[in-house]
């Protein structure tokens, strides 16, 4: 893992909301959708943090019917960079239960370039893991 890079397996052009957005439109893409959350962009295209279904299910109280994405999101999400290695990134998370990061410019971390899931971590692993095998065996 030392030796694939962010960049290298994040998913480009991940759907993102709005701060804007009401939560019930966000229920609803979630359901749409079947991720558990989005990176949340203002109209700029800056990185305004995360929303997941975990705060939604958090916030849903009997006062919610007016909330929007920017009332629950997280304002200052743990982030990547892509040319950080996969190690680091997991090192950094330890024992966070996070299951995508916004991966973000180095120089202007308001700039999304694209999301790491658990998902894309395992789908790296296995490519290495497979050249790995066809190195070994001579291929």
């Amino acid at each position: 893992m030392r030796s694939v890079t962010v960049g290298n397996a994040m998913t480009r052009n991940f759907p993102t909301v709005s701060p804007e957005m009401p939560v019930s439109e966000l229920i609803s893409k979630l359901t749409r959708s079947g991720h558990h959350g989005f990176p949340v962009v203002d109209d700029d295209g800056r990185l305004f943090g995360v929303v997941t279904l975990t705060d939604v299910e958090a916030n849903m109280t009997g006062d919610s019917a007016g909330l929007k994405v920017e009332d629950i999101a997280t304002k200052s999400p743990i982030v990547a960079y892509p040319d950080q290695s996969l190690h680091e990134v997991m090192l950094k998370l330890g024992a966070k239960d996070v299951g995508r990061i916004p991966v973000v410019d180095r120089e202007d971390r308001s700039k999304l370039l694209g999301v790491l899931r658990r998902h894309d971590i395992i789908r790296a692993y296995r490519r290495k893991l497979e050249e790995s095998t066809r190195r070994e065996r001579g291929y």
